[in-house]
């Protein structure tokens, strides 16, 4: 095991590297060491599309919401969208940033995935980025028209019933 800050840190930086080369044994072997999956190694593992060895790091305790760039975010950028399911099923939060990438480059599945997984709707700057391309466009305005019914309905089941009355024409 490692004793020292140094060690942990050397250990850290060889397991990002490591999960960048996609060495799922040998980040086995130093997470064994003491090495802590942090979220570059997870991030690292992701943009080489390693998703055993980003699932093996999030089973071992990386955070996918930690400090740092957010990997949803790099994710939804490149339109990775196993990688940002994989997140996604681990606990990630999908922020306006990840929305907001996924909008900017066009990514119109992932920017329905994030919607799925409850992305808001309403994120300005991802309304912004996605004028231009209908097909973004309509799924944005989707959520938000399903969105509102939603509120209508849950609004409506915790008021008093509204009687119905027939209208003669």
């Amino acid at each position: 095991m490692a004793s020292s800050l140094t060690d942990i840190e050397q250990l850290n930086d060889t397991l990002a590297w490591a999960a960048y080369q996609g060495f799922q044994k040998t980040c086995e072997v130093l997470l064994k060491a003491g090495a802590h999956p942090t979220l570059l190694a997870l991030s690292e593992a992701l943009s080489q599309g390693h998703l055993a060895l980003a699932e093996q790091l999030l089973e071992a305790g990386a955070d996918p919401n930690g400090e740092g760039p957010r990997v949803l975010s790099l994710c939804a950028l490149t339109g990775d969208i196993p990688g940002a399911l994989l997140l996604l099923r681990n606990g990630a939060i999908p922020n306006k940033d990840a929305l907001t990438s996924a909008s900017m480059e066009g990514h119109i599945e992932m920017v329905k995935v994030l919607l799925d997984w409850g992305a808001n709707p309403w994120n300005e700057e991802a309304i912004n980025y996605a004028k231009g391309d209908q097909d973004i466009e309509q799924a944005i305005l989707a959520y938000q028209e399903a969105n509102i019914v939603q509120r209508l309905i849950e609004e409506h089941q915790t008021s008093e019933p509204v009687p119905f009355k027939r209208h003669r024409l």
